[in-house]
């Protein structure tokens, strides 16, 4: 979202947002607004092409959003309130991700069709949506780390199945979303109100 004009955007709760210089038209490629734009973030530069919309104030949201697509022949077959506890615990272990903005869940896939055709094959993908701006190695890291959980959940499947297992992790455009989230206050009074009754 913009900020008005003369204005700095203020915070909002699960963002974070990062200290980037916006190039000015004297800077770009030839001098002239809509050429390439260069965002030069904690020491990197990055360059856009294409939409030249305003990126003065990039944040890094609290995503991920975890998305499970799996074959119709594994229900059934999975503790899906186990898997989905694995992944988010594992996505909060990295670190990389608040606890309060992560979401799990799960979606059967009945029409498919997979290599052969053979009706055991199986998969399951893992799609990770992530907010912009962490660098390459940070969601490397992450995306090893809850894919690594993701085969060990499913071990004993791929042991008996023909069973593909995959993770995918995309960024979210930073100025084409939109989300409201109180969340993040919820789960730290909860986690404040566990804390005093274990003391």
């Amino acid at each position: 979202m913009r900020a008005l004009q003369g204005q700095a955007p203020l915070p909002q709760e699960g963002t974070e947002t990062l200290n980037c210089k916006h190039a000015s038209a004297q800077d770009r490629p030839g001098g002239a607004i809509g050429k390439r734009a260069e965002v030069e973030l904690h020491g990197l530069t990055r360059r856009r092409r294409g939409d030249d919309y305003d990126v003065k104030y990039l944040r890094i949201t609290t995503l991920p959003h975890i998305l499970i697509e799996y074959s119709g022949n594994l229900r059934g077959q999975m503790d899906f309130p186990v898997f989905l506890a694995a992944l988010r615990d594992s996505a909060a272990a990295t670190g990389v991700f608040p606890l309060g903005g992560i979401r799990v869940r799960a979606y059967q896939a009945d029409h498919y069709l997979i290599a052969d055709g053979h009706p055991d094959n199986a998969f399951v993908h893992i799609m990770l949506r992530v907010g912009h701006g962490r660098d390459l190695e940070t969601r490397k890291r992450a995306c090893e780390a809850i894919f690594a959980t993701a085969c060990q959940q499913l071990a004993s499947l791929y042991e008996r199945l023909p069973l593909g297992i995959s993770l995918e992790m995309q960024e979210v455009d930073p100025v084409l979303t939109a989300k409201k989230n109180n969340l993040h206050a919820y789960v730290k009074r909860r986690q404040e109100t566990v804390g005093e009754a274990g003391r």
